[in-house]
């Protein structure tokens, strides 16, 4: 069905909170119930707004973390997209999954957050309680309107250093919002992603959790 193209959306030093660099490089340790992984997220400021990575892709920003490039590439699905917003068009091309494709989605002038660990780090820090946003699904390019929610300050344990954090929930607008959610947990101090937690699958799976374990940055 639809809405589990949704679980695959989100498939992402010093360990608290710091002022934010030119250049950062975060570390987080991917739990599956038994099942343990490490995942590594780039983010580097430019003169023209910033460049986001993650391992399998490679993101531009404006000033405002406003997306503005996607490309995404998966060797062994045999997909390599690049997706490109102009005004409120989304142009992607590419190959996915061995097949070629060629898709314009036409969009409002609510922000693209492909990537919401990183496009969300300025809401947190604001005083809006709630906020929308595009994002394409990399399991069948279905393009889903996504809402944010603050749903509280809570404190979060990293390497045994108690970091305040607030925790942030996401889900499609409409219908497909009460099949699926996840939750994300940003510092308060400078709004840096530090913790993860969603079901990646159906009814019986065990969270996926995502946690800080090591931040560079210069």
């Amino acid at each position: 069905m639809k809405h589990y193209c949704l679980l695959v959306l989100l498939c992402t030093g010093l360990l608290y909170p710091q002022a934010v660099s030119a250049q950062e490089q975060h570390t987080y340790k991917v739990t599956t119930g038994d099942t343990l992984g490490y995942e590594t997220l780039g983010w580097k400021q430019t003169r023209a707004g910033s460049l986001f990575t993650t391992p399998e892709s490679r993101n531009r920003y404006d000033n405002y973390r406003n997306q503005l490039l996607w490309e995404f590439r998966q060797d062994t699905a045999g997909s390599d997209l690049t997706a490109r917003r102009t005004g409120n068009t989304i142009r992607l091309t590419g190959m996915f999954k061995r097949r070629k494709v060629d898709k314009k989605y036409t969009i409002d002038p609510r922000p693209w957050y492909q990537y919401p660990e990183y496009s969300l780090r300025d809401f947190v820090l604001s005083g809006e309680k709630r906020c929308e946003f595009w994002i394409i699904s990399p399991n069948d390019l279905a393009l889903f309107e996504f809402e944010a929610c603050k749903m509280g300050t809570e404190t979060v344990t990293l390497a045994e250093r108690r970091v305040k954090a607030r925790r942030v929930r996401i889900k499609a607008v409409g219908f497909y919002g009460n099949f699926w959610h996840a939750d994300y947990w940003f510092s308060l101090q400078d709004g840096s992603y530090i913790r993860y937690e969603a079901v990646h699958g159906g009814p019986g799976t065990p969270p996926t959790v995502k946690v800080l374990i090591s931040r560079k940055g210069d």
